[in-house]
């Protein structure tokens, strides 16, 4: 039989890419919530505390001491994030920007921007392909290749193993599988997340809460939502930076927070605090569901969202649209 000890570290082990306490915003009375399979669409009930984590996500498996630096720095920042989320909810009203609990917010908003497997994924690509690149670069002629490998020889390189043709086969996707280690994306996390924080900052942001009881806000495994505010070309994404962009993620199922930049031309036309209907939540629903990684979660058995710019649906579309797509794909 485990010991407490062992089943603590197994615990431990099981690191929330997406925080309890956020989840718990978002369940019905009785502490639990719907979790929607975006890929299946299938629907169960589910605790917040078995669902959105993998094992050993943040763990850093090379080192013996400080293995969970990462998830003990992430449970310091959800701790203070509880709390002022939970000020947020009970006062209907965003922290005053530059204080404390302003920079608490912003530094949360940032953390569940990089830290999902999303994320980890697009991080995990983008490194390949500049990989990939490099390689394409150091053996595209015959000059360029021995011009590098006399650099690695004076470098201390063993090359006499290396060839031209060889390297370059590493850069077919379809042959080679290339494997970044893990805290490449950690240490990722760092970086983008002092950038981001002071994006974040910059922005003004502002509280939309349903006062519909029919209609509610559901969340995602990617829960903050980056849009643009005017009409682009699909092959322009939008970045944080950009201003003519909203960032929006749900605090609960019943309170919505969302950035823009000051210069954004629909500012002046906002309240900080404003009541939204049972009209508009299906617009941010729609924008969640488009957001997300996988899983939708939910306090009720089903949602309202926005499709296609044309009607107010519900799961029962959502999850026909899902099977359609799955026949399709085969």
């Amino acid at each position: 039989m485990p010991d407490s000890k062992s089943k603590q570290q197994d615990q431990t082990r099981k690191q929330h890419y997406i925080p309890k306490f956020y989840l718990d915003g978002f369940t019905s009375e009785d502490d639990y919530l719907w979790l929607f399979d975006l890929k299946t669409g299938k629907k169960t009930r589910a605790h917040p505390k078995t669902v959105a984590w993998q094992k050993d996500f943040y763990r850093l498996k090379t080192v013996k001491v400080g293995a969970n630096l990462y998830e003990n720095a992430f449970a310091t920042l959800e701790k203070d994030a509880a709390k002022v989320i939970k000020k947020i909810t009970e006062e209907e009203t965003l922290p005053e920007p530059n204080s404390e609990e302003f920079t608490i917010l912003m530094n949360f908003v940032a953390l569940m921007v990089v830290r999902t497997p999303k994320m980890w994924r697009s991080s995990d690509e983008a490194s390949k392909e500049m990989f990939r690149m490099m390689i394409r670069g150091i053996t595209r002629t015959e000059e360029i290749w021995k011009a590098q490998t006399r650099k690695w020889k004076k470098e201390g390189f063993d090359v006499n193993d290396f060839n031209r043709e060889d390297m370059a086969e590493i850069a077919d996707e379809k042959k080679y599988n290339i494997l970044v280690p893990k805290t490449e994306y950690l240490s990722m996390i760092i970086d983008q997340l002092d950038v981001l924080i002071s994006i974040l900052g910059h922005r003004k942001w502002f509280l939309a809460c349903v006062c519909d009881e029919r209609v509610n806000f559901v969340t995602s495994d990617n829960p903050v939502c980056l849009d643009w505010t005017v009409p682009m070309d699909s092959f322009y994404s939008p970045g944080f930076a950009h201003v003519n962009t909203i960032v929006n993620m749900p605090l609960t199922k019943r309170i919505l927070m969302f950035g823009l930049f000051k210069s954004n031309k629909y500012l002046f036309r906002l309240k900080n605090r404003f009541k939204m209907g049972k009209i508009i939540a299906p617009f941010v629903n729609s924008s969640i569901i488009r957001h997300s990684d996988r899983f939708l979660f939910s306090s009720k058995d089903d949602f309202v969202w926005h499709a296609d710019g044309k009607s107010i649906e519900s799961w029962g579309e959502l999850r026909r649209r899902i099977t359609a797509r799955e026949r399709e794909t085969g």
